[in-house]
């Protein structure tokens, strides 16, 4: 009984990946990377869409040359379709890399508090 209850808890978590990008510097790595963004999200809409694109955003104070985009992921599972999504035969996604110096990935979940997506006991 209390397996079951927590099996329903796992089904409304929301999950949200936090992707910081270190650019490369120069015009043409920017350019590259959001020609590059843009091509990816509109595939991963068809292809993906267990992952949706929150916000994407350029760092204004703090390290220059940074983004930071947040994914809502439907469930757990999303995180490792991204991962085979991602893979080697993504060419959008490779060259995407090659223009980021640094990439970190960070797996979050919402808190009780949170009102627009709230986990319920």
């Amino acid at each position: 009984m209390a397996g079951e209850s927590l099996v329903q808890e796992e089904a409304r978590l929301c999950y949200f990946l936090k992707v910081d990008l270190t650019i490369k510097e120069g015009v043409e790595h920017w350019v590259k990377y959001n020609a590059c963004s843009i091509r990816l999200i509109v595939r991963m809409q068809a292809e993906l869409p267990t992952w949706k694109l929150i916000g994407g955003f350029s760092a204004i104070t703090g390290v220059p040359n940074t983004v930071m985009n947040i994914w809502q992921l439907r469930d757990a599972n999303a995180l490792l379709e991204g991962m085979l999504y991602f893979g080697e035969n993504n060419r959008d996604y490779m060259e995407l890399s090659a223009c980021c110096l640094q990439q970190k990935q960070e797996l979050f979940t919402s808190m009780r508090y949170n009102p627009i997506c709230r986990n319920r006991l």
